[in-house]
């Protein structure tokens, strides 16, 4: 079994209204050295032993990008804490790249 944690986040230029209502209150509370929060998504998912290594990446990538994050305000980290074939309770850590960031090219020159 497989087993994948998914943490998803505002991407940094985008204003986080929630880890700033966040902020505010903490520091209302003395909690002075706080300097900023941000706020995100934490899934953890079990996935059966019938995909593995590049095909279990891919799938666990594409359920982030349809619907777990929005790839267009928000990056996402997967690790696979189980991975099939290792021994029970082994930690296997392998970090999925960021979500895809969109490349604009610029136009060509006429």
């Amino acid at each position: 079994m497989a087993i994948a944690q998914i943490h998803v986040t505002l991407k940094p230029a985008l204003l986080d209204v929630q880890g700033q209502t966040v902020l505010k209150a903490l520091q209302q509370l003395g909690h002075n050295e706080v300097q900023d929060v941000r706020i995100g998504k934490f899934i953890t998912i079990q996935l059966s032993d019938t995909l593995s290594g590049t095909a279990l990446q891919n799938e666990l990538d594409k359920m982030c990008a349809q619907l777990l994050a929005n790839p267009v305000i928000e990056n996402y980290d997967v690790r696979l804490l189980a991975d099939p074939g290792t021994a029970p309770g082994t930690a296997v850590t392998t970090p999925l790249p960021a979500s895809p960031t969109a490349v604009v090219a610029p136009p060509a020159n006429p």
